[in-house]
């Protein structure tokens, strides 16, 4: 287990310097390609010994291949590393700054001391001082439980990676080429890569449905807009009161209120907005109604038939709409501000992740509130039975009666 001391010591620089030795040298195997396309295949070259000597190079081109993918696995996974451990590195200075501020030390353990508490305070103000130093010492704790959180992600990532290197389980890809052996690898070695294939949901069975479908909106006692949203969501909708579903609209609404106070407008689509109003839904949700409802209604979200729905936009959500919970989870009896503000600095501590310029997910401190991009690619086919469970009519009926996006 990682200890805060630990994380103190880490620094891009050694990582950086690893990766650009490993970039050096898969470049040196990519100038290979050309020999071992012309090795064995002359024209003047017949029989027995020149068919041993064509397996023989296919034999050589097919481990050179795997070779290369290892390499950019490999390559890809310390640079992501590097990459997550500038922001990690600010946190850290920032928590010691914060508690050298306060007259208070972290120690290597990531026990929080009172060190330099404040002198000569009137009696009269001692509880309001205490009160304020309480506030400060719990702040702090929250802090280093994030940082050792985030390097625990950083350190079970790259080992992840390199565990798979050592056991010979990074794929070519079938590759025919060294240069797409180089590609099929780099994209295993990436965080985009893993969250596409973490989270693969189907498309709802029963399609996209207009909602509300069961009683005229006329005799709501508040307003309600038509819309589209997945059968199994209105299939949920279907079964609540209409007090419940007030509550689910507040939550929504809360939801999309909070997200403009919060992060840039240019990040609402695949950005930082995006992502703080999906974990903070979520969350509330999971607040309100337990952590089992929410995954399994956040998951029917996903399976919308939109034809702007991508396999990126969906990993986004599906990841960020579990962060939600587990905050949720780790703040039971935490009010929706008090949920607002532990979302605000996930998304700040690189808890979430959100699309970059080049159509890639990555961890939202990676990437400028504002600067991200949108997904390029499309919705894939994914066979019934591969993705979460969606909930049954036997499911107690909860669910929201509008939701993000």
């Amino acid at each position: 287990m990682l200890t805060f001391g630990q994380t103190r010591t880490w620094r891009p620089e050694p990582l950086d310097t690893v990766e650009k030795d490993l970039k050096s040298r898969q470049d040196h195997l990519l100038t290979l390609q050309d020999e071992l396309l012309g090795a064995a295949t002359t024209d003047v070259w017949h029989g027995t010994a020149h068919d041993a000597a064509a397996a023989e190079r296919n034999r050589m081109a097919n481990d050179m291949e795997h070779l290369v993918a290892e390499l950019s696995a490999v390559r890809t996974a310390v640079a992501r590393a590097s990459d997550a451990v500038v922001p990690l590195r600010h946190a850290i200075v920032e928590a010691e700054h914060l508690a050298s501020r306060h007259g208070f030390s972290i120690s290597d353990d990531g026990a929080i001391h009172d060190v330099n508490p404040p002198r000569d305070v009137p009696p009269d103000q001692q509880q309001q001082v205490n009160e304020e130093r309480n506030r400060v010492k719990a702040e702090l704790g929250d802090r280093v439980k994030r940082i050792l959180e985030q390097a625990q992600s950083i350190d079970l990532d790259l080992d992840k990676v390199l565990t798979k290197a050592v056991h010979n389980m990074i794929s070519d890809g079938a590759a025919a080429t060294l240069e797409s052996a180089a590609r099929a690898g780099e994209h295993q070695g990436s965080l985009h890569e893993e969250l596409l294939a973490k989270y693969k949901v189907a498309k709802d069975p029963g399609g996209m449905v207009t909602w509300p479908n069961q009683w005229p909106t006329d005799s709501w006692p508040f307003d309600v807009k038509p819309r589209e949203i997945t059968a199994t969501e209105a299939q949920m909708l279907n079964g609540l009161g209409f007090g419940e579903l007030s509550k689910f609209g507040d939550i929504y609404d809360r939801a999309q209120a909070a997200q403009s106070q919060m992060f840039d407008a240019l990040g609402e689509g695949d950005g930082h907005r995006d992502a703080f109003r999906h974990t903070y839904w979520s969350a509330m949700l999971a607040n309100r109604f337990g952590h089992e409802w929410a995954e399994r209604f956040t998951t029917a979200h996903e399976g919308t038939h939109r034809p702007d729905a991508s396999d990126t936009t969906v990993a986004m959500d599906m990841h960020n709409n579990e962060v939600g919970r587990r905050i949720a989870a780790e703040h039971p009896g935490a009010s929706l501000d008090e949920l607002k503000g532990h979302v605000e600095r996930a998304v700040r501590n690189g808890e979430m992740v959100v699309v970059n310029s080049d159509g890639q997910l990555v961890h939202s401190n990676e990437v400028l509130d504002g600067k991200t991009g949108f997904a390029k690619d499309s919705r894939t086919v994914v066979p019934p039975g591969t993705s979460p469970p969606l909930p049954s009519p036997a499911d107690p009926p909860y669910g929201p009666h509008r939701g993000p996006r």
